[in-house]
């Protein structure tokens, strides 16, 4: 992208030219030494410095396309993918690699909690039973924590075939229900003694929540058409209805009280994804819409005025789950993963600890439309504004961007 007489090139490097043919390359000082796989997107001039926006949210600035000054929040939370995000007693858990836990009241401020234990893993999601944490993930480990601070692990007996990764876990009143890759599932009483339960299926199960009368999980086969199963005790599972045209893979799943949102890819021709979304209020009838992006949504939300989806790509708004505003570059290059909700407000969490929040503005826009900018005066944070969503970057990611 080219602005005035400057342009950004890949691998990094800063060029300029008078006649927007010739091209000289210019000698860069200061770039981050991380933009070597953050690609840099764009550049823009603002009358006074040239601003330079990166893949994950890097941001550098310069008055002379020589000298630059990174602008780029500084992170000391995590430089690991997070994998799972929830609102629980009153305040947002993201989880993620290396036994990461982070906890936030706003989803602005977040603090890292020590988990010191003797066998690592990588954590996907997190549930509350009104008196205990558990968090699971990776190694058979099951994380858990009566306060949200201090932590303890076990390992799940009888333990779960080798490789097996439990992606989510949910409260169900009276258990806790996790699901894992292989069709894997286990239950348990209080979180601390598992019992394995046959599900029915191989397919890797990616979400489970708890609707009030069922357990309901979602699995990423495009060959199955039933990828969507139910339990009212969390140990005999069957499938549920639901028809689809085209295969489609699920791997999120949210329930606000009132309505169930899955979301993931649908295959409408061999080769090709569009971001999936699907909702019912009873888990038996389902109403489905296939996006217009070729992205595969690996969790979509509802803030009560517009739906919200993240993805490999990048962050997208819809105000009917079928026509979603195409990202703005600055937003492009961070794989999102999960999304959480709580009164209107979201968080987003992603790969190389990405994090992103949102506060309900005045409209700016109308029509869905995501607008961005790089807004200097709050040391270069990235905003991106969705008819009366403003999303923020309270961290941005710290590596290349990866295919989900």
């Amino acid at each position: 992208t080219a602005v005035s007489n400057a342009a950004v090139t890949t691998p990094i490097g800063i060029e300029t030219g008078t006649d927007g043919v010739n091209w000289s390359t210019v000698a860069a000082n200061n770039l981050p030494a991380s933009w070597s796989q953050n690609i840099p997107r764009q550049i823009t001039y603002t009358g006074s410095a040239y601003l330079v926006v990166g893949a994950s949210a890097y941001i550098a600035s310069s008055a002379d396309l020589v000298n630059w000054t990174p602008l780029s929040p500084d992170s000391s939370l995590t430089f690991d993918r997070l994998r799972g995000v929830q609102w629980l007693a009153d305040r947002f858990f993201a989880v993620g690699d290396d036994d990461t836990v982070l906890t936030s009241t706003d989803g602005e401020t977040w603090t890292k909690q020590a988990v010191a234990v003797s066998v690592r893993s990588n954590l996907h999601d997190i549930a509350y039973n009104g008196k205990l944490f558990v968090v699971v993930g990776s190694n058979n480990v099951v994380l858990t924590s009566a306060d949200g601070s201090n932590w303890s692990a076990i390992q799940i007996n009888p333990a779960a075939p080798a490789g097996t990764i439990f992606t989510s876990v949910a409260w169900g009143g009276s258990s806790f229900v996790a699901v894992a890759t292989a069709g894997v599932i286990y239950s348990s009483p209080d979180g601390l003694t598992w019992t394995p339960q046959v599900s029915g299926t191989a397919d890797n199960l990616w979400g489970v929540v708890w609707v009030g009368n069922y357990f309901v999980a979602v699995t990423d086969s495009t060959q199955d058409s039933n990828p969507i199963i139910i339990s009212s005790d969390g140990i005999h599972w069957k499938p549920t209805t639901f028809y689809v045209s085209e295969p489609v893979a699920l791997f999120g799943i949210h329930w606000d009280g009132a309505r169930m949102i899955v979301s993931g890819s649908a295959t409408p021709v061999a080769g090709t994804h569009v971001g999936f979304v699907a909702t019912s209020t009873d888990c038996f009838c389902w109403d489905t819409y296939y996006g217009n992006v070729n992205d595969v949504f690996s969790d979509v939300a509802f803030n009560g005025n517009q739906y919200i989806a993240v993805g490999g790509s990048s962050l997208y708004t819809s105000m009917d789950a079928k026509n979603w505003a195409t990202p703005e570059p600055e937003l492009q290059g961070t794989t999102l993963q999960k999304l959480a909700a709580h009164n209107g407000q979201l968080v987003a969490t992603g790969y190389a600890g990405a994090l992103l929040h949102s506060t309900t503005l005045v409209a700016t826009v109308n029509d869905g439309s995501i607008t961005t900018k790089v807004d200097t005066s709050t040391n270069g944070t990235l905003q991106a504004w969705g008819s009366s969503l403003k999303f923020a970057v309270t961290q941005p990611a710290h590596g290349g961007h990866r295919d989900w």
